[in-house]
């Protein structure tokens, strides 16, 4: 480009000329090649001789088209670089043709061909490694895995001859050429071995999914040999591909120069994979191969497994010696399964894949599952021994338990029960264990496996163990069992009695629950007068059951119903002893909830007439915060105290209060509102949209202290100052911006360059001054990043163009102006439209058709008032007309005025300046007295504070049920902090 503008700028300066003989030192120079020598020369010999111009001219074009070539070479070899990466004969004949036609480039252009020129090789390798491996990675993802390895192979070719060249005679070489050739027989031996690896397996998964135990374990053995073949093949490539890397990091460390442009880093990724993508590589081929054929056995062997540790549990009730060489089997199962895992140790390499770390856990379940099998063998001996024993201890043993029923005293069958508990006792400890033991063995696991095997195990060693104890402890059972059924049946009937006076009281403060602490007391006095002969005929009983022997009734092993009947016996006894000392607390408790009625009572009732006081001295905010509290102690003295006459009495007066409160509060907010709304307005029509933005949220936030619904006005008027913001943002940097010292400084330096700039051309430095001007453009760029729209840079931008291109600059404007004019509709593009004819139409104001333009724009945007239409003045006019008919004509009708009010607001719409429509608006917006409600009923409050403890615990969708039922009551859709609750919640939903 510098060139260019150095050309351009000579062949500007003279426009006359005669051919002179020095002119040939010039085409000895062309011919060269050296180009900027005869651009110098010339420029110094049409200084000296003008007359000789046209001569020195047509050398001038020549250099053009000797630059235009030499551009258009170097253009074409930067597009085969980005497009064409792998044509690297097209690449280097490009090259060529470049130092040909210049033999004395600048040191960019040197630089950028001699790069060019060594990259090449290098870049086509490169991008055959990339296709390799993307192309190899896809045949991996496909399963096509000798596809994949032989597509990596491919790659053993890049650089291998110029290796072989540097390295003849080496060691290195003898080590490489021998990896080579293992490689290459590993590459046949991997493909032979598919068919033979994939029958193996089929047939062992076949045995799996079919659940024939003996297939499985025949097949395994031929699976298993396959398998081991198949790491060995494996292990070549790798042990061939960790000496490649080894070998070019030795290099490498000894040559830290020395680049990856070479056959030993190509090759050794062939072989291992790019660190960066997994699915690359001979080796990894192999090894997704083996993952998934371990996956799909593993899978299969765990369902296997499972299946057969099912069919046992399922029969394990029984306790079949059939059962018993199923486990024996599944035993051995479980030993093939160890055995599969541990084929991971064959691979080689600090990169092979270990075993994985789900594969350690599914070892240790394996393990259990062979703990499981034997226990169920030894349950199983265990459980046949017990029966036998069983039948014999029945035919002679028979517990009189009808004379228990009959006669307390009569315990003599204990003995008979006791001596035959302890004969199973050291069966019942082996139980105990062996549940302890599988327990332990199960607790290693997060999510136990074999959980029906397990369950069914331990429940049936439970079970076991259940039998003995129950013969032993039966009798105690039914003894404690029958004792403590009177104690219970008068403690249940004191409990109810004494729950439902403490019921009274609400001693949980729930706001959903009656609180009654009268009542509560009269109940309390009469349960206490029943208690005492209770309290003795309970002590009775619990002597009486305490009095059985201690073992094995009381312990080793001892019995839960004995010992839960002797716990409800002794808690029975408590509980009546007890009992006296809660009734007095809760009386207290009920005294004290009538005592704390009243004072909440009593400071309502001074915070409403706080309230009143408030209100006729017109301290409109004192007045609703006192009312507020007073709803909040009246509320606080029905939690403690319920009554439906002061329920009903205070909803009333507060309500009646909260609305006085908005009639009168609302005619002041008539008058706020209207005045704001005055000025605001009038500040936009004066072009001061900051200021009037500033009133108009002001008289919208005023209008909603008494108002649910938004004013017309106040909407429509903010509207328009938003719109009018909008257009002039960004087109200053304000000084509060925290870029304004930056950007006031670069525009202050563009400036500046350009300056410096015009006077350099202006006195015939062209090439000096384009350089400058150049530089003031990439400051306004920099400007123009930040603040697309910003005058002062849009501006300096359209001077710096005009004055380097008078004439074009014409096209360009015309260019412009017609784009804002077609964009300036669409919203996406009217802020940069109406920004860049206000920036046309400071360089050129008379330009036909412009000035207009903007004064349409400005109007429809709503940035300057248009003068008044009569039409719509009078159409306004009659809308008031209309109105105040209807409004004389049915002054208190809400459903006339609030037709009447959209007639006005339709006519304000039209003619903002409507004194009469504003003044009939705000009257009967003050007679209507405001909208909003000021404080809620009792249960309307306790409903609105549980929805807003709901939605802080996070509970939203219950407090959007909450609201849902607040809502329903159309009186509260006035409520101002209703409404926020509801879009607090709504957000969230």
């Amino acid at each position: 480009m510098s060139v260019i503008c150095i050309l351009l700028a000579v062949s500007g300066l003279f426009a006359s000329g005669r051919k002179d003989a020095n002119l040939s030192a010039a085409d000895d120079l062309i011919a060269q090649g050296k180009l900027n020598e005869a651009i110098l020369f010339l420029e110094e010999y049409i200084k000296r001789r003008p007359e000789n111009f046209d001569g020195a001219q047509r050398r001038i074009d020549r250099i053009f088209a000797l630059r235009n070539k030499y551009t258009d070479a170097a253009n074409e070899l930067i597009d085969v670089i980005i497009e064409e990466p792998l044509n690297d004969e097209k690449k280097l004949a490009l090259v060529d043709r470049l130092e040909r036609q210049e033999s004395d480039p600048t040191e960019t252009e040197r630089a950028f061909v001699a790069e060019t020129k060594i990259a090449s090789q290098f870049t086509y390798y490169r991008a055959v490694f990339d296709s390799i491996m993307k192309e190899g990675a896809a045949l991996l993802n496909g399963r096509r895995f000798t596809g994949a390895a032989r597509r990596f192979a491919d790659g053993l070719t890049l650089y291998r001859s110029d290796f072989y060249e540097d390295f003849a005679g080496t060691e290195l070489l003898e080590k490489t050429d021998a990896h080579l050739t293992e490689v290459s027989k590993a590459l046949d031996s991997y493909e032979a071995l598919q068919n033979t690896l994939a029958s193996a397996a089929e047939r062992f998964n076949a045995a799996l999914a079919e659940y024939d135990t003996d297939r499985v374990l025949e097949s395994y053995r031929s699976y298993d040999g396959v398998l081991r073949e198949y790491a060995a093949v494996r292990n070549v490539f790798m042990r061939a591909g960790l000496y490649f890397q080894t070998s070019f990091a030795q290099m490498k460390k000894d040559n830290p120069e020395l680049t990856e442009a070479s056959f030993l880093p190509f090759a050794y990724r062939f072989l291992l994979g790019r660190t960066s993508n997994p699915d690359t590589g001979i080796v990894r081929v192999l090894d997704r191969q083996w993952e998934i054929l371990c996956s799909q056995s593993r899978e299969l062997l765990t369902a296997f497994i499972e299946k057969k540790s099912t069919d046992i549990a399922a029969r394990l009730p029984d306790a079949a010696q059939s059962t018993t060489a199923d486990s024996q089997k599944l035993t051995r199962i479980a030993d093939i399964g160890k055995e599969f895992i541990s084929l991971y140790t064959l691979f080689e390499g600090e990169d092979a894949p270990s075993v994985p770390s789900f594969y350690a856990s599914y070892d240790s379940a394996l393990d259990y599952n062979k703990v499981l099998t034997a226990y169920v063998q030894k349950f199983i001996a265990q459980k046949e021994t017990f029966d036998s024993e069983k039948k014999a201890h029945d035919d002679i043993s028979s517990p009189p338990l009808r004379e228990l029923q009959k006669n307390l005293g009569v315990i003599s069958y204990a003995d008979t029960l006791t001596s035959y508990a302890a004969q199973k006792v050291a069966v019942i400890q082996t139980c105990a264990a062996d549940i302890r033991a599988l327990d332990a063995a199960r607790s290693r696991f997060s999510a136990p496996p074999w959980e029906s095997l397990y369950t069914a195990l331990s429940r049936s060693l439970a079970r076991f163990a259940g039998e003995n104890d129950a013969e032993t402890l039966r009798t105690w059972e039914k003894l404690s069992s029958f004792v403590v059924r009177s104690s219970s049946f008068v403690r249940e009937r004191y409990e109810t009695s004494y729950g439902e006076a403490r019921a009274l009281i609400n001693e949980g403060s729930d706001p959903s629950v009656s609180s009654q602490p009268e009542e509560a007391l009269t109940a309390l006095q009469k349960i206490q007068k029943d208690l005492a002969e209770d309290v003795k005929a309970a002590t009775v009983r619990f002597d009486l059951l305490s009095g059985a022997p201690a073992e094995p009734v009381l312990q080793n092993p001892g019995s839960q119903l004995y010992a839960a009947n002797l716990r409800s016996a002794r808690s029975d006894l408590e509980y009546f002893n007890n009992l006296v000392q809660r009734i007095a607390e809760s009386s207290r408790l009920a005294q004290n909830r009538i005592r704390l009625a009243l004072q909440a009572q009593n400071e309502a009732d001074f915070r409403y007439s706080q309230a009143l006081a408030a209100l006729q001295r017109e301290d409109f905010d004192a007045s609703r915060e006192s009312l507020q509290q007073a709803r909040n102690k009246y509320n606080e003295s029905l939690s403690y105290r319920d009554s439906q006459t002061l329920r009903a009495q205070t909803d009333k007066k507060l309500d009646a209060l909260g609305a006085d409160i908005v009639r009168l509060e609302n005619s002041k907010v008539v008058r706020d509102v209207r005045l704001l709304i005055t000025s605001a307005r009038s500040l936009y029509y004066n072009g001061d949209f900051e200021q009037a933005e500033r009133l108009i949220l002001q008289a919208e936030d005023r209008w909603a202290v008494t108002n649910v619904e938004q004013n017309p006005e106040v909407v429509n008027l903010k509207a328009l100052i938003g719109n009018a913001l909008s257009i002039r943002t960004g087109r200053s940097v304000p000084v509060t911006d925290p870029l304004y010292p930056e950007i006031s400084q670069t525009l202050n330096a563009a400036y500046q360059y350009f300056e410096e700039g015009r006077q350099k051309i202006n006195s015939g430095s062209r090439s000096a001054g384009m350089e400058l001007l150049n530089t003031a453009r990439e400051k306004i760029k920099d400007v123009q990043v930040l603040y697309p729209l910003n005058q002062e840079a849009n501006l300096l931008a359209l001077r710096i163009a005009k004055f380097i291109d008078p004439a074009g600059f014409e096209e360009l404007f015309r260019q412009r102006y017609n784009t804002a004019r077609s964009e300036y509709r669409n919203p996406a593009t009217v802020n940069r439209a109406y920004a860049d004819l206000k920036d046309l139409y400071e360089i050129n104001p008379k330009y036909p058709g412009l000035k207009k333009l903007i004064y349409d724009m400005e109007v429809e945007l709503g940035i300057i008032v248009p003068p008044p239409d009569p039409q719509k003045i009078a159409r306004a006019a009659r809308l008031v007309n209309e109105a105040r008919r209807q409004y004389e004509a049915n002054p208190r009708n809400e459903i006339v005025l609030n037709g009447v009010l959209s007639k006005l607001d339709e006519a304000l719409t039209l003619n903002p300046e409507n004194s009469e429509a504003a003044i009939l608006v705000d009257r009967i917006k003050t007679g209507m007295g405001g909208q909003s409600l000021v404080v809620l009923t009792a249960d309307d409050e306790l409903l609105y504070q549980k929805a807003v403890q709901e939605l802080s615990k996070g509970n939203t969708i219950t407090a959007a049920a909450l609201v849902a039922e607040l809502w329903r009551n159309t009186k509260l859709r006035k409520s101002a902090k209703v409404i926020d609750l509801k879009n607090k919640v709504d957000s969230l939903l």
